[in-house]
């Protein structure tokens, strides 16, 4: 594989991604469930935070995307610690991504998601963040807790 480090590279993101999805398979299975649930959404990803830990050890432990095992940047600090919402029309112009705190069962913030919507240029974005809210609030109210997400796979 040394003439083909981008090959390896690619080899070795999937299989962190894979030891992911199966180390926390409850996050996995919340994030795909989710998308699958609201079909208007593109992607659903979470931002959690391990219980007991600071919150600089918030990493991605469920995504429809990708990126599992990111940890927290600075945008998803930023919006866990300032309990508000963030929005951005994606660089390629075609989806708009709602960040918000995720909030669990007993109303304390465990983290992000973030929930993207096929966008195009003049699209209202405003029931696109009222969606997002929504799907939010629906996670909380089916009993999130991060203890369950971060629950080892047998």
């Amino acid at each position: 594989m040394a003439h083909f480090p981008g090959i390896a590279a690619a080899l070795a993101a999937v299989s962190c991604a894979t030891a992911f999805a199966q180390a926390w398979p409850a996050a996995q299975r919340l994030a795909e469930a989710t998308l699958a649930r609201h079909p208007e959404a593109a992607h659903v990803v979470l931002h959690v935070t391990p219980p007991g830990a600071a919150d600089s050890e918030n990493l991605v432990i469920g995504s429809t995307m990708g990126h599992l095992g990111k940890k927290a940047d600075e945008d998803d600090l930023r919006i866990m610690h300032e309990a508000r919402t963030e929005t951005v029309v994606a660089r390629s112009g075609d989806r708009f991504n709602v960040s918000l705190p995720l909030i669990d069962a007993q109303g304390k913030v465990i983290g992000v998601v973030a929930i993207g919507f096929p966008y195009k240029a003049g699209d209202d974005k405003a029931p696109l963040v009222a969606d997002a809210e929504r799907i939010r609030d629906e996670l909380r109210h089916e009993g999130l807790d991060a203890r369950v997400l971060f629950a080892v796979a047998p």
